[in-house]
């Protein structure tokens, strides 16, 4: 509406001017004007451009400022990473170091332990060797005890009566029961009558 009013201005004094050639001037400086006006708009639409380029270039660059942070994070806790893991070769490196000092001396023992075991074998082969011999002389003192043994049983056995003694104690002491007097006392019938008399100095026979 401003620029019909500048229109209707321009005209009306278009047509006051007698002159031609302020006409002209008149002419040339409205198109002057609108020329300017249009550059004017295309200046502003370019610096609208250049606005949002300019905020699109500082978002990149927030952007890229963002990424160099976190890179620079993971390039730390990559480090840190490599120091533990070097610390930890360290550690296995020297695990290892103290793993084989411990199976060298494993080995060693080994070594004598097979010298003992071989020494202890031949000990053992000496030993069986004598205990086989200690066996068959076993044997043979068993087999002379026993004849010993049978030929003492073949003999009668006797208790000689002590002073105080009785067929119960007598039973108690040699045969290991009190109630067996009967047995010694049926045994000695020809020279005991009354199984609560007996005298010191008598021989009795033992079942």
């Amino acid at each position: 509406m401003a620029d019909q009013e500048k229109k209707g201005l321009l005209g009306g004094l278009s047509d006051a001017l007698s002159s031609k050639d302020e006409k002209a001037a008149l002419e040339q400086a409205l198109q002057d004007l609108q020329a300017a006006r249009k550059e004017a708009e295309l200046a502003k639409s370019r610096a609208q451009i250049a606005d949002s380029r300019s905020k699109a270039a500082e978002d990149k660059v927030a952007a890229a400022e963002k990424r160099a942070v976190n890179a620079e994070k993971r390039a730390t806790d990559a480090e840190k990473q490599a120091a533990d893991a070097a610390k930890k070769l360290a550690e296995n490196e020297k695990r290892l170091a103290e793993t084989e000092k411990k199976l060298k001396e494993a080995e060693a023992k080994a070594v004598t332990l097979d010298r003992q075991v071989k020494a202890a074998e031949l000990r053992a082969s000496t030993a069986e060797t004598r205990a086989v011999a200690a066996e068959k002389a076993l044997n043979e003192a068993k087999a002379a005890a026993e004849a010993v043994a049978a030929a003492e049983a073949a003999k009668p056995r006797t208790y000689v009566v002590q002073s105080g003694d009785s067929l119960s104690k007598i039973a108690k002491q040699v045969l290991g029961d009190a109630n067996r007097w009967k047995e010694i006392f049926e045994a000695n019938r020809d020279q005991i009558h009354d199984p609560n008399v007996i005298r010191a100095g008598q021989e009795l026979r033992l079942p």
